[in-house]
């Protein structure tokens, strides 16, 4: 059914009926939305060394603030302290990455 229309007829089918609705957009879409923009869902993720990117956080509101966005940890970052919960000593953590088992 929708492919018997184009995006532009569609937009003004839809734009005359009660409810929300919208275009499903690629991910590099969405700075350009003016509901991401005007909600405060485009963030800048700080990577600590002066650099940052643009990031689209999660679409919602907590007390009509957007959660904050931020990279995600280095490869390898926690595996001291998740071997360490597992029960390995340090001297046994620096033979597992010596051995290139883990990072």
């Amino acid at each position: 059914m929708f492919g018997s229309k184009t995006l532009a007829e569609w937009r003004a089918i839809l734009a005359r009926q009660d409810g929300q609705w919208d275009v499903v957009q690629e991910v590099g879409e969405m700075q350009h939305d003016p509901q991401v923009q005007a909600n405060g869902y485009l963030q800048r993720a700080d990577y600590g060394d002066g650099t940052s990117i643009p990031m689209v956080g999660l679409p919602m509101l907590f007390d009509g603030i957007p959660l904050p966005v931020h990279r995600s940890p280095e490869l390898g970052a926690d595996s001291d302290a998740v071997l360490a919960s597992l029960g390995y000593d340090e001297d046994a953590i620096i033979d597992l990455k010596v051995q290139g088992v883990v990072f």
